[in-house]
């Protein structure tokens, strides 16, 4: 079950509680998630925040009694995944949904009714859009990225990308960190500009901090006369940190570079770590991480701070009004040096809060000019910061927020969002594993030469072609009566013909069948008397005989006029050698051959299946491993099943 970190209070709050759902492990250091819970605390709603846990990160700590933390646990979800009963790489297309799933019945009973949710991430979106159906309430997209469609992205990217477009068009609104980014966001998710919120990603209260503090240079024990140039954050060579460490060499003396942060990747770290090592008397490296409370002693220390991105994809290219760090450098006072980015201009050189140069290597002549103009750059930044200041964006967002949550008690129908009953997940919950199975099949189709099943998908389930054998009989089971005959065993005649059947034949060549009634080989002189059989059930057994219009003549001779033959063979399936199977049969094929001993008008043939379930019928998948609307399509071109009905007019 989820644990709690906090207990929210009891009483009760005038305003309502705000779930927020933010599925990543370091939610205590994401200032978008952070400021949003304190922000509506503030404004008098009680906040439920559910995350993961990593202890490599620390839990999200608030001092407002209104803000409860709880930690997502999901055990089944996790069982499932870490017995990988599924294939790993199909369980990642579930997971996300297994998971909400799970976590909602556990929540089931929360005493509070929330007034919206609020999803951090396409993860977040997904769990919130999935939870908003079953627990009654709207919710708000939050993303702190933009994932662009890469159609060279792996299958699980573009699964991805396409469940938070999804999902993001059902939202009642988006958030993103600037104009330029909520162009483009709209742009990727196919959103109108108009539902998507700009809330910076800055820091939250209106209050400066310009005082300094020594704690970088008492750690790295650097002496008064050197100034510190800042990078903070994540250490990637997607924010130039490699660039900026070369460009080391070519600073002023007096400067010395201080990286604050943590390696994005191993691959980050195998490449930054050695050019640290390099220079590692003007380069120093802290990857300790601080409390929220702690954290603007990092920027206090700082003299000048580096805000650079490699635009490489879109998010990177329009980081500008994302970049956290800018605002808390406005914050704290400390003149920044960034590169030309879309929107940078207006953020840094415009409201003289800094320098823009076109590359890293640019940095070491702009550093003395930042110093020149210390004083301008800094009264400036200190001035800047409160239209920036996260209350003053996300107050106009909340307004608009409640704004159209109003509308649910109105007449707008469309947002209307009526809770689940506990029967209906569980419904729900049915659904979606059968359909996931479904899912997951149809991906093991396309990978790999073997197929799923030697056994014509007798091991994995109810095979295709039998599928459609009794569709066919289904259809012509008044047919099935009074005196009948079948081959091998009683399959179909006693389920199809029920009590209109007065007597069955089993006919079998070998004696040694115990089922057999009658013993004979049609294609050779027997005993078997004429015009006995009111039907016969013929199927699967054709393709195994090499005189094939021997054997119809006999079925002809000893059925009774008027008597009807239904067959079935194949199309499309795998050949056995084991069966010793010598035809596969078309339906202009099997029409010629019983029209030639029953005669033309009396032969009705269909060919049963599609492109679809012939690929599965080869690849070894099973008929429920297909929805309904897939399996009864009928494509004659790609049968997997051949049936014919006969009738013998004298």
């Amino acid at each position: 079950m989820n644990e709690k970190k906090k207990e929210a209070t009891s009483e009760p709050t005038p305003l309502g509680t705000v779930a927020l759902v933010v599925p990543l492990v370091h939610t205590g250091i994401v200032q978008s998630v952070l400021n949003t819970a304190k922000f509506l605390a503030i404004k008098g709603y009680a906040v439920d925040l559910f995350t993961f846990f990593d202890p490599r990160f620390p839990l999200p700590r608030f001092d407002d009694q209104k803000i409860a933390v709880h930690i997502i646990r999901c055990p089944i979800t996790a069982t499932l995944i870490s017995t990988q009963c599924l294939f790993y790489r199909y369980t990642r297309y579930i997971q996300i949904f297994l998971l909400t799933l799970e976590f909602a019945v556990y929540e089931w009973f929360r005493p509070h009714t929330y007034v919206f949710m609020i999803g951090f991430e396409p993860e977040g979106s997904i769990m919130a859009g999935i939870l908003s159906r079953l627990w009654g309430v709207p919710y708000v997209y939050h993303s702190l990225e933009i994932y662009e469609f890469n159609p060279t992205a792996s299958r699980f990217q573009r699964f991805l990308k396409y469940l938070e477009n999804w999902f993001t068009q059902r939202a009642i609104f988006c958030l993103i960190q600037d104009e330029n980014r909520a162009a483009i966001f709209a742009q990727e998710n196919h959103v109108q500009r108009n539902n998507v919120l700009i809330a910076y990603h800055s820091p939250l209260g209106q209050q400066v901090f310009p005082e300094k503090s020594s704690y970088l240079r008492d750690r790295f024990q650097i002496s008064r006369d050197k100034i510190i140039v800042l990078v903070v954050g994540s250490l990637m060579i997607d924010h130039c940190v490699d660039q900026i460490i070369r460009s080391v060499d070519s600073w002023p003396e007096q400067f010395v570079l201080v990286l604050h942060g943590w390696f994005g990747t191993p691959e980050d770290q195998a490449v930054i770590s050695p050019e640290i090592e390099r220079r590692k008397h003007r380069v120093f490296l802290s990857t300790e991480v601080l409390e929220e409370e702690h954290k603007y002693v990092i920027f206090q220390s700082a003299d000048i701070g580096l805000i650079f991105y490699n635009p490489t994809d879109k998010n990177l290219k329009f980081a500008a009004g994302s970049s956290g760090k800018l605002f808390d450098f406005m914050r704290t006072g400390i003149p920044v040096i960034a590169n030309n980015l879309p929107g940078m201009q207006r953020l840094v050189e415009d409201s003289g809060c800094g320098k823009i140069v076109e590359t890293a290597e640019r940095i070491g002549q702009t550093l003395p000019h930042i110093l020149t103009h210390y004083a301008y750059y800094r009264e400036h930044l200190l001035q800047s910061y409160p239209q920036y200041e996260f209350g003053t964006c996300y107050a106009i967002v909340l307004d608009q927020i409640t704004a159209k949550i109003g509308d649910f008690s109105g007449h707008n129908r469309r947002l209307c969002y009526e809770k689940v009953s506990l029967h209906k997940i569980m419904e729900i919950f049915r659904t979606f594993l059968r359909k996931s199975k479904i899912a997951v099949a149809r991906m093991r189709m396309t990978i790999g030469v073997a197929p799923l099943s030697y056994l014509w998908a007798h091991d994995r389930g109810f095979p295709i072609h039998r599928y459609y054998v009794e569709m066919f009989l289904k259809t012509w089971a008044a047919d099935i009566r009074g005196h009948c005959l079948e081959f091998q065993e009683d399959s179909y005649t006693s389920r199809f013909g029920g009590k209109a059947v007065q007597k069955l034949d089993i006919l079998h060549q070998d004696a040694q069948n115990p089922r057999a009634t009658l013993v004979a080989d049609l294609t050779q002189p027997n005993t078997l008397p004429s015009a006995t059989f009111d039907c016969i059930i013929c199927t699967h057994v054709l393709h195994v005989i090499f005189e094939v219009e021997k054997a119809l003549t006999e079925m002809y001779r000893i059925l009774k006029p008027e008597g009807v033959l239904l067959v079935a063979v194949p199309q499309v399936s795998m050949c056995d050698p084991d069966w010793h199977e010598l035809w596969r049969f078309t339906p202009e094929g099997l029409q010629r051959l019983l029209e030639n001993v029953f005669g033309e008008g009396n032969v009705l043939v269909c060919g049963y299946g599609n492109s679809l379930l012939a690929a599965g019928e080869i690849r070894g998948l099973s008929a429920y491993e297909f929805s309904q609307k897939e399996i009864t399509v009928n494509d004659p071109r790609f049968a997997v099943e051949v049936c014919g009905r006969a009738t013998k007019h004298i």
